[in-house]
């Protein structure tokens, strides 16, 4: 019991100075680098554009989990406001690969608990970190989705009201 929880003690330093360190990351990460339309940020087509997340009922659970963005004041806020700018759609889009990008690398990195814990309980402490990450990447590959598909209704609304004072003609008289 008391190596138990001297590699729980391990685990909570290790995990908050890998946190600190994967929020200092992913700022510094270029958003214009990360290209949601390819690998591995593009949707799968047997994500269902994100759909199939919706089996799992992640519409009533995924703002209820750890949001870093509520806690760092230095992080893009993560909510979409009224204005539906497509500007703001589009970084959205892009805070979404670099949340998918970061929880990626965590489970990666999950491997090196193993050099901080003793005994098999180490084993279980790492796969139990890494497995709480999957969820915060599924988060970001339902709401990619549709963001992307706002951002497009957005610039084709924008398109059609451009069309729609081009082609308007106007007799002055005089």
């Amino acid at each position: 019991m008391k190596t138990l929880i001297l590699n729980l003690f391990k685990t909570c330093i290790f995990s908050l100075f890998i946190g600190i360190l994967s929020h200092i990351i992913g700022e510094r990460i270029s958003r214009e680098n990360l290209r949601w339309d390819r690998f591995p940020y593009k949707a799968h087509h047997l994500e269902k554009e994100g759909r199939i997340y919706e089996s799992i009922h992640i519409s009533r659970w995924k703002n209820k989990v750890p949001d870093m963005s509520r806690i760092a004041n230095d992080m893009y806020e993560k909510k979409l406001g009224l204005s539906r700018d497509p500007e703001q759609v589009l970084r959205l889009v892009q805070e979404s690969c670099v949340a998918e990008f970061i929880h990626l690398l965590l489970i990666f990195i999950s491997p090196f608990l193993l050099l901080f814990t003793e005994e098999a309980s180490g084993f279980w402490i790492a796969l139990l970190y890494a497995a709480t990450n999957i969820p915060f990447i599924m988060i970001q590959r339902y709401n990619r989705p549709k963001l992307l598909h706002l951002y497009d209704r957005i610039l084709e609304k924008a398109r059609k009201e451009k069309e729609s004072t081009k082609n308007e003609s106007f007799d002055f008289v005089m």
